[in-house]
């Protein structure tokens, strides 16, 4: 099967039987050997070049790295360092694999493998599911692109939201406005104030349109040597850009109707690989983008203009909304911080304590 087959098969979601995952729970002692029997693996696939006689078990074939590149219940689609695509299944005490994992695997025959052993996670991003359980979306990341459109206006706590995600796992955001073919000249200047404070603050801001390739050899500089993820909701162009990006990759894209109400229309995250040697993840559309589940330090730390501020209230269980002697409303008065940057965290604070009450109530 030839590499743009593979590539194919990757993206298309299989019809597979369902696999049925144990419902014990598993010691220590128990997780320690797992653990331990995946170091050795890794570390025998990380060897294998260097050994004439490669280790096998099972009647498996040698042990190698791979990247998950798209994930389907308990089996997933593998990319091996030598660049060959495999359907793997994975072992049942391996947890859940997400797009993105470095993984040892070994191949059954034919076309089809095995994962045997998970690598640690640099990085790992989660978002709530419907019953508000965090849902890993993708592993070892750099930086998470935050695509929006720019009419109407872009809200500022949805991609505060989506910023700090990112800052809270210690990558970085990238904001990037789509369609810009469809703004006038008065909506231009109105979206350039509107973004100007996260310019300020040293965040990269990017413009594109696809319909007329604005931008895009910017967003593929900023893509160059890592491995990103595309996020934001339904309707704003993600699959479309992957698809500029990746004009011989067969990436699914779906339009946004009344009838579908802004739910995604990609289901499961893909990850492609870049001419310039990097990484793309495009992830399925999302609403929203829970943070409940970030501490309320966290979150003041999480606005990167706020830190130089913080501890330095009069009050130390300052909720920076009217106290006095509260450093950042000084900071706002100043001209030191945006104040719709502030506004934006009052409300995310506003929304993380109604979210945790319901969750909690």
């Amino acid at each position: 099967m030839n590499r743009a087959k593979r590539n194919a098969r990757a993206i298309a979601a299989p019809n597979l039987p369902a696999v049925p995952m144990s419902n014990r729970r598993l010691s220590d002692q128990q997780r320690g050997r797992i653990k331990q029997r995946q170091n050795a693996r890794a570390t025998r696939a990380r060897d294998a070049s260097h050994d004439p006689q490669p280790q096998q078990a099972e009647s498996l074939g040698a042990e190698r790295h791979g990247r998950v590149i798209c994930r389907y219940g308990n089996s997933a689609d593998i990319r091996s360092d030598d660049g060959e695509i495999v359907r793997c299944v994975s072992r049942q005490n391996l947890g859940a694999l997400v797009c993105g994992d470095r993984v040892v695997w070994q191949a059954s025959g034919g076309e089809d493998g095995v994962v045997v052993a998970v690598l640690a996670r640099k990085t790992l991003l989660s978002r709530p599911d419907a019953g508000r359980q965090q849902k890993a979306v993708a592993a070892n990341i750099d930086q998470i692109v935050i695509v929006a459109t720019g009419e109407p206006l872009p809200g500022r706590q949805l991609i505060d939201r989506y910023v700090l995600t990112a800052e809270s796992i210690g990558i970085t955001p990238v904001i990037v406005i789509n369609k810009t073919d469809l703004l006038g000249s008065q909506a231009n200047t109105g979206l350039t104030k509107h973004l100007q404070a996260y310019r300020d603050i040293g965040y990269r801001v990017l413009l594109t349109s696809v319909k007329v390739e604005h931008g895009l050899d910017d967003l593929r500089q900023q893509l160059n040597d890592r491995t990103s993820i595309l996020v934001g909701q339904s309707g704003v162009g993600k699959s479309s850009l992957v698809q500029a990006l990746l004009p011989h990759e067969d990436v699914r894209v779906g339009a946004l109707s009344k009838a579908q109400r802004g739910r995604h229309t990609t289901t499961t995250s893909a990850l492609y690989q870049l001419p310039s040697g990097g990484q793309l993840i495009d992830s399925p559309g999302v609403r929203d983008f829970g943070v409940w589940h970030i501490e309320a330090e966290r979150i003041a730390h999480g606005f990167i203009e706020f830190r130089p501020f913080l501890g330095t209230c009069k009050f130390s269980n300052c909720t920076h909304s009217m106290e006095p002697g509260c450093s950042l409303l000084e900071a706002v008065a100043a001209g030191q911080v945006d104040r719709h940057r502030l506004q934006s965290y009052q409300l995310i604070m506003e929304a993380v304590k109604e979210e945790t009450k319901d969750i909690f109530s």
